[in-house]
């Protein structure tokens, strides 16, 4: 190597030195940072409903979840491509219709108020625009092979807008069969709560009792209304345990309260939680969530 060749070599490699390898490589100037490193795909059903906006009235948007020997899972299709359930698409979430009214419309078993809603084959729902000034409201799911349910979002924001991540349950008849023959029973199952306890952290909430109208808890025998019963499992309202006398891992009930109005509560020895104003509806398993118990 020449003289000259071994200075306009030490020239390059101090270029190198200050630019970086990349440049020296005609690539651009970039860093391997750890988030580079190679991830899963991100699921197209992750997100929020990507459709889930409001303009004159307050949106409600959620995920809708299976019940039962699938608890815990999204119910979806066998493909999804995150694309709202076309005309004649039957599979999973598209076989389902999801509806939003003011609770005291529901209660009266009116629809003033009611707004029919979406679903994508992720199984995800936005009902668009509901009464901003409604503060509770019902997300009716059913459809063929399912129960009726009803998830009641309480206590809502006023004004335009949206409420965002409100869970939603499919509850097969199969399912409902099977909770009837885990009870050891045949039950009257056609009214009826779902029912999760949440701490104030909002983590399931075990060790709680179901009760209502500030009495003691449910002690009576399946079928002698007011009672109730409990789930096992590791996620929401999968199995029943017939013999559990409070909520388990998953702070999760079934209770049947009967007629009229009356609150659900959430007792434990020195501390109650308490849902106002609730009525059963025929042939509707209603889903309600008390935190903070």
């Amino acid at each position: 190597m020449t003289r000259a060749h071994a200075a306009a070599l030490a020239l390059a490699l101090a270029a190198a030195s200050s630019a970086g390898c990349a440049q020296l490589l005609g690539l651009d100037d970039t860093r391997f940072e750890p988030m580079d490193a190679a991830t899963d795909a991100p699921s197209l059903c992750d997100p929020v409903p990507p459709r889930c906006t409001s303009a004159a009235g307050r949106s409600v948007c959620g995920q809708i979840y299976e019940t039962g020997d699938r608890a815990g899972a999204s119910l979806r299709t066998t493909s999804p491509t995150g694309e709202m359930c076309g005309p004649g698409n039957l599979d999973g979430p598209c076989g389902l219709s999801v509806a939003g009214l003011p609770l005291a419309s529901y209660f009266a078993g009116s629809v003033t108020g009611r707004l029919t809603g979406v679903i994508d084959d992720c199984g995800r729902y936005v009902v668009r625009d509901l009464d901003p000034a409604a503060a509770n409201i019902a997300i009716v799911v059913e459809g063929a092979g399912y129960r009726r349910t009803a998830a009641l979002l309480l206590g809502r924001p006023a004004g335009v807008g949206t409420d965002e991540r409100v869970d939603a349950f499919a509850v097969t008849d199969a399912t409902v069969t099977g909770w009837a023959a885990q009870l050891g029973s045949t039950p009257d199952l056609s009214g009826a709560y779902l029912i999760r306890y949440r701490s104030v952290n909002g983590g399931p909430l075990a060790g709680e009792q179901v009760a209502m109208d500030g009495g003691s808890p449910f002690g009576n025998a399946v079928g002698t209304v007011p009672w109730a019963r409990y789930f096992t499992g590791n996620a929401a309202f999968a199995a029943i345990d017939p013999a559990a006398a409070a909520t388990l891992e998953t702070g999760t009930a079934l209770a049947v309260f009967g007629a009229g109005t009356f609150s659900v509560d959430g007792f434990r020895q020195g501390r109650r939680c308490r849902i106002m104003n609730l009525q059963q509806v025929a042939n509707t398993l209603i889903y309600v969530t008390a935190t903070g118990c």
